[in-house]
């Protein structure tokens, strides 16, 4: 089995480069891999610690270093003051992958598609909501010091593998004794389809097909055009057809923010 790492920040705007890369993965191989998520805060994962928002996951505080006049009086350190949004993602992790994948979407589809404020606590609440989360315990989990230090966690492992930018894969094989192969967003499919399948011991299947569109839209709240065209190697101008089809049907409604086409199903 393949340990696949994704470093993203879910609630950026290149988070959709990567996300049909993901998704057609998961369809044609996802018996062959395990994917981990870790959450960064942008561009910019080095130890400084700088991102970009609309999530700040670090703050700094000036910290007096000295108070003789032979060294600096203030030393300008980073404070771990996380965005609220990524200790909501991180507690929802703890009700498990699947009803933290749904509170994910929710939260996506809030900050996307309805432009909503994701340090509003009503905004997060309402996403616990929508995804069925027990609300009591989710407003206690979130406050956790459990939750904040998983969250660094995911930013020291980050530093650790030096991932410079974001999005970000890191492939390793069943051998610990090969290095892990590290791969940026913006490579086409079929690199990271070879990596899979050059780092499996198993015997390679053939990619299995995607389902139905239909079908596969139930199963998503938030999904872009370019994601569909990558999945069923369609057009985006043919995506785009199908995809109104539905809307005239009421199954899904339709949202651009700058150059990204959402979808937003209706009936789940």
């Amino acid at each position: 089995m393949i340990e696949m790492y994704l470093f993203v920040n879910p609630l950026s705007p290149e988070y959709w480069s990567i996300d049909p890369i993901i998704q057609k993965l998961q369809v044609e191989y996802g018996d062959l891999f395990k994917l981990t998520h870790f959450l960064t805060g942008g561009e910019d994962v080095t130890p400084s610690y700088r991102s970009y928002t609309p999530i700040q996951p670090f703050s700094y505080v000036l910290e007096q270093e000295s108070e003789t006049h032979d060294e600096p009086g203030w030393l300008k350190q980073p404070l771990f003051l996380p965005h609220p949004a990524f200790l909501a993602i991180k507690a929802a992790q703890c009700y498990g992958k699947k009803v933290s994948a749904k509170f994910l979407h929710q939260l996506q589809i809030a900050h996307f598609f309805d432009k909503k404020n994701l340090k509003n606590k009503s905004v997060l609440k309402q996403c616990a909501i929508d995804a069925r989360l027990d609300l009591e315990e989710f407003e206690c989990d979130i406050h956790l010091d459990t939750v904040k230090n998983a969250l660094h966690a995911d930013f020291k492992v980050a530093n650790e593998l030096q991932v410079s930018d974001t999005p970000t894969l890191i492939f390793y094989s069943s051998n610990v004794n090969e290095p892990g192969v590290k791969v940026h967003s913006h490579y086409h499919y079929d690199v990271y389809a070879n990596i899979i399948r050059n780092s499996s011991n198993l015997d390679v299947h053939p990619p299995y097909s995607p389902p139905p569109l239909e079908e596969f839209i139930r199963t998503k709240s938030l999904v872009t055009t370019e994601t569909l065209a990558m999945l069923y190697n369609k057009s985006l101008r043919e995506i785009d057809l199908e995809m109104k089809k539905l809307v005239l049907k009421r199954k899904v409604q339709q949202k651009t923010w700058h150059s990204i086409t959402f979808w937003k199903t209706l009936d789940i």
